[in-house]
């Protein structure tokens, strides 16, 4: 897949309620160059209110977009100072497994899966960390530790919006309301300087293209969702009875227009959704095994009377989202 410095520093914030882990300071960019490494700081506190002192293992997760690869590029570290039991110093997290869970013994890395997508429409993961070492922490007491993350950003040009999970397994009552036990901050992000336009993850779409990863090679489905407005405004074929996809292909120094009311460019309405299956090369009758660099289309009425394309009137262009190399 083509995987496509301001700081916000010395924050104050009380994300998170009286009991177990409270954000103190976040430290975050607001965007850096795709191909590059970010660092993000979290100063937390941890108290134990009342759950007894059995072990305990801090807890990080992090949500990004997928072809970022998080789960294999990021480092990431727990400091603290005070912890009980000795100081614990750039303490390693691993990749939580299975056997993580939560005091209720769900698994923590589908516990937060449960969180969402906060706020993104194109394909993001969570992926879930467990600190190497265990501490024990009396009731009544607490310590304060540092979250230390670095993460590469891909090749593409992306906003998202990030976000970040800090618990504790002993206190961590996730899936009972436990929402006083744990801190999830949001970061708008932006990566900046590939040869893309930007893909907004964080702006609900209209119009996408399925499977997420595909070559023109595959079988592809264009989308359209009529629930979705565009410029606070519903989208102008919304009560069309019929939508048909008008559609160009870019190869090589030639394209190739379908334009026509028919079979071949009427779409298929699935509730919300109208979509257009096809094979793109037999489409738009190119040869298979030729490379196709893009396709453009509008969507349209019967009568050719409404034309649905990008909201400055543009067309719709999409390029392959996996290359297969």
């Amino acid at each position: 897949m083509k995987k496509t410095y301001r700081y916000l520093a010395g924050i104050a914030v009380a994300l998170a309620a009286a009991a177990c882990v409270t954000l103190v300071n976040f430290n975050h960019p607001d965007s850096a160059p795709v191909n590059s490494e970010v660092t993000v700081s979290m100063d937390v506190t941890v108290e134990n209110t009342g759950n007894g002192a059995a072990a305990s293992n801090v807890v990080v997760a992090m949500l990004a977009p997928v072809s970022w690869n998080i789960a294999e590029t990021a480092e990431i570290t727990f400091s603290s100072d005070d912890m009980p039991g000795g100081p614990w110093t750039n303490q390693t997290m691993r990749l939580a497994v299975d056997a993580d869970v939560d005091m209720n013994g769900a698994s923590i890395a589908s516990v937060i899966e449960g969180f969402g997508t906060r706020g993104n429409y194109e394909p993001v993961e969570w992926v879930v960390f467990v600190s190497e070492k265990q501490h024990s922490l009396p009731d009544g007491s607490s310590f304060s530790g540092t979250v230390n993350i670095k993460f590469k950003t891909g090749s593409e040009n992306i906003r998202t919006n990030l976000s970040y999970f800090v618990g504790e397994t002993y206190c961590s009552n996730y899936t009972d309301n436990g929402l006083d036990t744990y801190v999830i901050q949001d970061k708008v992000f932006e990566t900046t300087g590939g040869s893309n336009d930007l893909i907004d993850y964080t702006v609900a779409k209209y119009t996408y293209v399925t499977p997420d990863m595909f070559t023109w090679e595959d079988i592809v489905a264009f989308n359209y969702d009529v629930n979705v407005e565009i410029n606070g405004e519903p989208s102008s074929l919304k009560d069309a009875d019929a939508v048909y996809f008008i559609g160009t292909a870019y190869y090589g120094d030639q394209t190739v227009t379908v334009d026509e009311i028919s079979e071949k460019t009427l779409m298929l309405k699935e509730d919300n959704l109208w979509k257009k299956y096809m094979y793109p090369h037999e489409y738009f009758n190119i040869p298979a095994g030729t490379k196709i660099d893009k396709i453009e289309f509008h969507l349209t009425n019967a009568d050719k009377s409404i034309s649905l394309a990008n909201p400055d009137g543009s067309e719709i262009s999409w390029a392959e989202t996996y290359t297969g190399e």
